[in-house]
């Protein structure tokens, strides 16, 4: 009895089934002469990435190994290729971003010995499992309008005080008065004293047309109307002279 063999694609030329040893053994000669086996497994290689950089996908490594006897025709059955994941969760550390403008300044005058600042910031890029770009600064900042002074603000007039005089004397026309003060301005500089150019009192004269009554000063006295007192009835009398001093817009003296 004659039959053919296969052995996966490959064709065995004609042989004879036989159930003495002599052929068995003839037969596995034949097997194995087609089905090789593999060498060892190749050492891993190096991970396709030194940090995980998708958290998702982790990166891997790959290992092979030879199909032994394929250079005559051998055929190796079984997987010949292998993967493996490497580096997982290890953090990428990514890369800085160039810096952004800088921001508006925290303030458009400086108002006390505090500085007014702006930043400016920058990103790292890429980082991954808490990396943080080996620690590196990801903000900057800077003084910024150290030597303007804040003008301040006016505040409102204060009331009206009190005439400085119930009336216009001699050398003085009485006066009164209101303030109002600047809010606001810098203190850092302790010659400003803010709102520049801005009045901060003003004066109105007051009682102005009210005179003030002067003061009788002694001048003379007069001679005695008689030398002797003629009669029960005359007293002989002198008059006495003072003069009013000080006393304005005819207002004259008290008892004159």
């Amino acid at each position: 009895m004659t039959a053919k063999m296969f052995l996966g694609n490959k064709h065995i030329s004609k042989c004879y089934i036989r159930i003495d040893n002599s052929d068995i053994n003839f037969i596995d000669v034949l097997v194995r002469k087609w089905q090789s086996l593999y060498d060892e497994w190749s050492a891993w290689s190096n991970c396709s990435e030194p940090c995980q950089s998708n958290p998702n996908v982790p990166p891997f490594q790959t290992r092979t190994k030879q199909c032994l006897g394929s250079s005559t025709g051998g055929v190796c059955y079984g997987p010949n290729f292998q993967t493996a994941s490497c580096k997982v969760k290890v953090s990428c550390q990514g890369f800085l971003s160039a810096w952004q403008e800088w921001s508006w300044c925290s303030d458009e005058c400086r108002l006390s010995n505090s500085l007014p600042t702006q930043t400016r910031i920058r990103d790292c890029v890429g980082a991954t499992f808490n990396g943080n770009c080996n620690g590196a600064s990801l903000i900057d900042s800077r003084n910024c309008h150290d030597q303007i002074r804040c003008p301040g603000v006016i505040s409102e007039w204060s009331s009206w005080s009190e005439c400085s005089a119930s009336c216009k004397s001699l050398t003085n026309i009485p006066m009164r008065s209101r303030v109002r003060s600047c809010i606001g301005f810098s203190t850092w500089d302790s010659n400003y004293t803010g709102c520049y150019g801005i009045n901060k009192s003003e004066q109105i004269s007051c009682n102005e047309n009210v005179g003030c009554p002067g003061t009788l000063v002694f001048s003379s006295e007069g001679t005695c109307s008689h030398t002797c007192q003629p009669g029960f009835f005359i007293t002989p009398i002198k008059y006495l002279y003072y003069n009013c001093i000080g006393a304005t817009l005819e207002a004259g003296c008290q008892g004159s």
